[in-house]
């Protein structure tokens, strides 16, 4: 099950503060029916950056140990190496 959701963190005052707006939205996730896609899929859109890259959460991450997440981009750079050397 996969869901995506605009997720945009807004006058917080600490650090303590905005963990408390990210925790508190994690547990109105509703839980998957099993793994792989029956499991439960989060995709929170964060942020949009000056030049039109969006930051991204998604949860599971790979450890899926509760409240892991990884912190993505949507465009990847990717630099060409010379292997013939």
């Amino acid at each position: 099950m996969y869901h995506e959701i605009d997720f945009i963190a807004r006058d917080y005052t600490s650090m303590a503060e905005l963990r408390k707006i990210v925790v508190s939205q994690f547990l109105k996730e509703e839980p998957g029916l099993g793994g792989g896609n029956d499991a439960s899929h989060y995709h929170y859109n964060v942020e949009v950056l000056s030049d039109g890259r969006r930051i991204y959460l998604t949860r599971p991450a790979y450890l899926k140990e509760g409240f892991d997440f990884r912190i993505q981009s949507s465009m990847l750079f990717l630099f060409e190496t010379d292997t013939k050397k």
